[in-house]
């Protein structure tokens, strides 16, 4: 088994953005672990500069994705997220490995701890490892409207951070099998960007997909009612720095 630490990104913002992914995750994965750089590849060009050795790039050809690409955006034209799992379709990870998506607008602030690590490596084969993405906030009422697209929400199901999902490549796999089924429903009746993430919500509590992280995994100083706070640009909860930042491009975090 290994972990696979990874960043899905379009050729316009890997040209124009960058505060940290790459060298907060080279700085801080055991040697080990596997660092994968997806490329959303839509032909106006990769510009690559100085990659580090151990960083595994897999470029996937825009015109080839049926699943991850929003067919009614209003807010973000041509915008393209594999949480949906469809990466599976072009890369071969076992099984049995450890994929942790994290979106491009954050950065790995330190290493695993062992208790992370065995968090991570109890993961059962349909699971993902998640974090809230603000305190509270529910997918039932008022959230992207999914009431109106789904009518078997519960009122106990929350929304959780697409910014970072663990799972082992088994559960990955089941995901995309779902979202494929429902993602045409689900984009039909929502036309902002975050309706993926939306759906990752639906899909993962309707199959009972979940494992809750601890605060200091993932978190943000914009969720509403976090305990996360900015201390000399990184981020804590209590004493503990926190992971991964998911910093949203409003300062430039350090690590």
């Amino acid at each position: 088994m290994n972990i696979i630490i990874s960043t899905n990104v379009d050729n316009n913002y890997w040209n124009v953005r960058h505060h940290g992914f790459i060298d907060s995750v080279v700085k801080h994965a055991r040697k080990e672990d596997r660092i994968v750089l997806m490329i959303i590849n839509d032909g106006t060009g990769f510009r690559s500069t100085d990659l580090d050795d151990n960083l595994e790039m897999l470029a996937i050809d825009i015109n080839l994705i049926n699943y991850s690409k929003h067919t009614n955006l209003k807010n973000r034209p041509n915008f393209v997220c594999l949480e949906s799992g469809e990466f599976v379709e072009f890369a071969n990870f076992d099984d049995d490995d450890i994929l942790i998506m994290c979106d491009w607008d954050v950065v790995m602030q330190r290493g695993f701890t062992e208790k992370e690590l065995n968090i991570i490596n109890n993961l059962g084969a349909m699971e993902f490892g998640m974090n809230k993405d603000h305190y509270p906030r529910n997918l039932l009422y008022g959230y992207l409207g999914m009431e109106k697209i789904f009518d078997d929400i519960s009122k106990s199901w929350i929304v959780y951070n697409t910014g970072i999902q663990v799972a082992r490549i088994s559960a990955w796999k089941k995901l995309y099998r779902y979202w494929k089924e429902l993602a045409p429903m689900t984009y039909a009746g929502c036309n902002h960007h975050a309706a993926g993430q939306a759906l990752f919500n639906y899909i993962v509590q309707k199959f009972n997909m979940v494992k809750e992280l601890p605060l200091t995994f993932h978190n943000a100083d914009w969720f509403t009612a976090t305990p996360a706070k900015i201390i000399d640009n990184a981020l804590y909860v209590d004493n503990e720095k926190v992971l991964f930042n998911h910093h949203k491009w409003r300062y430039l975090p350090s690590f």
